[in-house]
C-alpha cells in the first residue's frame, strides 16, 4: 500500500479534520492569504478527493467534531475576525446549516466529541490565549460554560478516551 495519499484539491494549513463512514473530511484552512470555506472528502478505497458543499463561513484554525454522522465546524478565523459561530454538515444532503454560536470567539481551540456533546477548550480570542471550556449539546442546540482548564493555551491537542478528555500541549503566549 502507498504510504502517502493523493494531494488535496486545494492546499490547506490550519485545517479541521473529521471522519464519517470511513471518509476523511478536510475542512477550511488557508493557503497564503486565501482563507477557505471549501471542504473536501477523501475516499481511501478509491484514493481520491472530492469537493463537497462549502461551509457558510471561511474558517482557518477551525475545530471539527463528528457526532451521529454529522460534522460540526466551530470557531476559527475568517481573515478579519475570530469567530464564535458554528455550523453543521450533513453528508447525506451535502449541505451546511448554522447552529448556535459559542459564548466566546476562539480560533486554534481544542475540540472533541464525547457523548452527545462537543467540547471546545482554550484557543485564542485575538488578544489572549484562553483557558475557558464550552460544551455544545447537539440535541438542544445550546452552548454552556463548564470548568476551565488550569492553563491558558491555543494550538492544543485534545482527544476523548474512555469517557475522559485529555488535553495535551499548546501555546500559552
Amino acid at each position: 500500500k502507498r504510504a502517502f495519499l493523493r494531494s488535496m484539491s486545494v492546499p490547506r494549513n490550519r485545517i479541521g479534520v473529521g471522519v464519517i463512514d470511513g471518509m476523511i473530511y478536510a475542512v477550511g484552512g488557508s493557503h497564503g492569504c486565501v482563507h477557505h470555506n471549501s471542504v473536501e472528502r477523501y475516499d481511501p478505497e478509491r484514493d481520491c478527493w472530492q469537493l463537497v458543499a462549502p461551509m457558510l463561513t471561511r474558517r482557518i484554525g477551525v475545530g471539527v467534531a463528528v457526532i451521529n454522522r454529522l460534522l460540526y465546524a466551530v470557531g476559527g478565523f475568517d481573515g478579519t475576525h475570530r469567530l464564535s459561530s458554528a455550523e453543521c454538515y450533513n453528508p447525506e444532503r451535502d449541505e451546511w446549516r448554522s447552529i448556535a454560536s459559542m459564548n466566546t470567539v476562539r480560533s486554534g481551540a481544542g475540540v472533541c466529541a464525547l457523548g452527545n456533546y462537543i467540547y471546545v477548550m482554550g484557543g485564542y480570542d485575538g488578544t489572549h490565549q484562553l483557558n475557558s471550556v464550552e460544551r455544545y449539546d447537539v440535541e438542544t442546540d445550546v452552548w454552556s460554560f463548564i470548568s476551565s482548564m488550569r492553563h491558558r493555551r491555543s494550538a492544543l491537542g485534545v482527544t476523548a478516551h474512555h469517557a475522559r478528555i485529555y488535553v495535551l500541549g499548546g501555546y500559552d503566549g
